[in-house]
């Protein structure tokens, strides 16, 4: 990852080049390692202002075709100033080392209509690839240039409309990323689906990070804090996010001092703490979801009969401004 980012950087053709595999998803579309560093080039203009680093942890997910994913926020400072892009970039294993297979950005994606399946996708053989060559042919550096331009403006529009986010980074314990870390990861995700950006603007998603008992004292706050503005209200409001496969007796736990720490956060803040309970199936789609303000909480052990009043039956999350409650 270093390398690829200091090649950018550097304006290093050739390193860019080696780091690539022969044939690439280069934003969306397969093209060669040549072409590949041809359009960096053209987009990085040595003599405009280019600067780039990652501006965030870096999440790793290996899939059974192994290939892996690596996604990070990226950010890139032009002549235009400084935006950031939720980027990801696709290695598999070849000829002895990890090469890049593929590269792109929430944002082309989004704009694109294209949803990427790593299951699906076959590193694409070093040469004869009619696929690629007709892909090469269609799809001139025009095109990218104008997904990325396009992307450069959707962004600063964004970021003169909207506060900028602190993006959350997956957990890491002595460097290891854990299995249900990620799983809790996933579980965020979902749920951030459920705040409708229109009239709700995430302000802060926290990163658990430690290593031999040092952290940052900002991991001991709820995974979300969002403000919410409607008209002449505005309101924030910060949400915990708790997954567990399944009911344990009746209750689900979670550790004693994080009720402490979140009662701490609410009054020391004077934020609102809401606590949002996946119960089954799995975290990108739980099979039960619950929703109840901290202040119902006096103990880390909450029984399912003291969930099933605050069950959450409708897909999205709704501020009341007449009882000033989430819901």
């Amino acid at each position: 990852m270093s390398e690829w980012n200091n090649a950018h950087d550097k304006w290093d053709m050739d390193k860019l080049k080696n780091l690539y595999a022969d044939n690439v998803l280069f934003y969306t579309r397969q093209i060669s390692k040549e072409q590949c560093a041809d359009k960096i080039l053209g987009l990085l203009k040595p003599k405009e202002v280019f600067r780039q680093s990652i501006a965030s942890g870096i999440t790793y997910e290996q899939y059974p075709n192994r290939i892996i994913k690596a996604s990070f926020l990226k950010k890139v400072t032009t002549n235009n100033g400084t935006n950031n892009f939720p980027s990801y970039l696709l290695f598999f294993p070849e000829n002895g080392r990890y090469s890049i297979i593929g590269e792109s950005d929430m944002v082309t994606d989004e704009k694109l209509n294209y949803v990427l399946n790593v299951n699906q996708l076959k590193a694409v053989p070093a040469a004869g690839n009619a696929a690629a060559k007709r892909n090469e042919t269609n799809y001139g550096g025009w095109i990218i240039f104008i997904l990325f331009a396009g992307g450069v403006i959707y962004f600063i529009r964004k970021q003169k409309k909207r506060p900028k986010v602190e993006v959350k980074s997956p957990v890491i314990q002595n460097g290891t990323v854990k299995q249900e870390e990620i799983k809790g990861l996933d579980f965020e995700k979902f749920i951030t689906e459920k705040f409708d950006k229109k009239y709700f603007y995430c302000k802060k998603w926290r990163g658990d990070k430690f290593h031999n008992g040092i952290f940052a004292e900002e991991s001991k706050d709820p995974d979300l804090v969002y403000e919410f503005k409607y008209k002449d209200v505005t309101k924030k409001i910060a949400i915990e996010c708790k997954y567990r496969s399944r009911f344990h007796n009746d209750t689900v736990e979670f550790k004693p001092h994080q009720l402490e720490n979140y009662k701490k956060f609410e009054v020391n803040e004077k934020v609102p703490v809401y606590m949002v309970f996946g119960i089954g199936n799995s975290p990108n789609e739980p099979s039960e979801l619950y929703l109840l303000p901290l202040s119902e909480l006096n103990s880390h052990i909450v029984s399912r009969k003291k969930l099933s009043s605050f069950r959450k039956t409708k897909p999205m999350f709704f501020y009341d401004t007449n009882t000033d409650v989430l819901s």
